[in-house]
């Protein structure tokens, strides 16, 4: 009996007799595959996905017909914007930036490194930097 993966690997591979137990694998080499496990891996895979490491699963490429609503615009240094994005004149969105659409983001505002879900209102004077909103 295995406790963890690791027992059970190294069981198959130590002992000669398997068991029955066969062991497959698939290396991948050209495309992209991630265990999102934890806040922190959710977060790696988020700008794996903003810096188009995952083309074509990328923000601005539509993969159903399902998605009318949530039409990206790429526009420089990774930053998409929706439709219907309001953005004051004086804010900023530096880079890998996924900005919903229907949203607004007020003046003076500078955003970096963060999604933010559609029909959102983001005030004035706000620096979000690796900010996931809803």
């Amino acid at each position: 009996d295995y406790q963890t993966r690791n027992d059970f690997v190294r069981g198959i591979l130590v002992h000669e007799e398997i068991m029955g137990n066969q062991v497959h694998v698939h290396v991948v080499t050209d495309e992209y595959a991630a265990r999102v496990s934890s806040p922190a891996m959710y977060n790696a895979v988020s700008k794996d996905v903003l810096q188009r490491w995952t083309y074509p699963l990328v923000p601005d490429n539509r993969l159903s017909s399902l998605e009318q609503d949530a039409i990206y615009i790429l526009h420089r240094h990774h930053v998409y914007r929706g439709k219907g994005v309001f953005l004051d004149h004086d804010s900023v969105l530096e880079e890998n930036v996924v900005i919903g659409p229907g949203t607004r983001i007020g003046s003076r505002t500078t955003i970096s490194n963060s999604v933010i879900g559609q029909n959102c209102v983001i005030g004035d004077n706000v620096q979000l930097e690796g900010a996931y909103l809803w």
